[in-house]
């Protein structure tokens, strides 16, 4: 799971324990992610999950004029200043349970590293 967050954060991540407080830590620093213009943007979901106090899954739904595509999802983390990181890839996961299975067995690595 090391290779999934910087080594230089693994003492700097942001300790929640739900989504409306790293929405909150993010805003703090002056972030957008989360912003309804942001969300919309993307078609983007934040599953309201929280593994490790700074772990969680997104989901995004790209369009363009011609195609729809499936629904994605990507496991991202937070660092205590509010700046959000993507666990692997983005949209890396085909399924939500696969996203929320590794997003809680990194959410357990976390933890066991403090």
């Amino acid at each position: 799971m090391r290779q999934y967050i910087k080594e230089h954060q693994i003492g700097n991540l942001a300790q929640c324990n739900q989504t409306f407080q790293l929405i909150r830590l993010h805003e703090k620093y002056g972030g957008y992610f989360f912003t309804k213009d942001s969300m919309r943007f993307f078609s983007s979901r934040i599953h309201s999950d929280v593994y490790g106090g700074c772990v969680f899954v997104t989901s995004e739904k790209n369009k363009s004029y011609r195609h729809e595509y499936s629904r994605l999802y990507t496991v991202r983390y937070m660092d205590n200043t509010g700046n959000t990181h993507t666990a692997g890839e983005f949209q890396g996961f085909e399924t939500r349970s696969k996203a929320h299975t590794f997003a809680s067995n990194l959410g357990e690595w976390i933890d066991s590293q403090g």
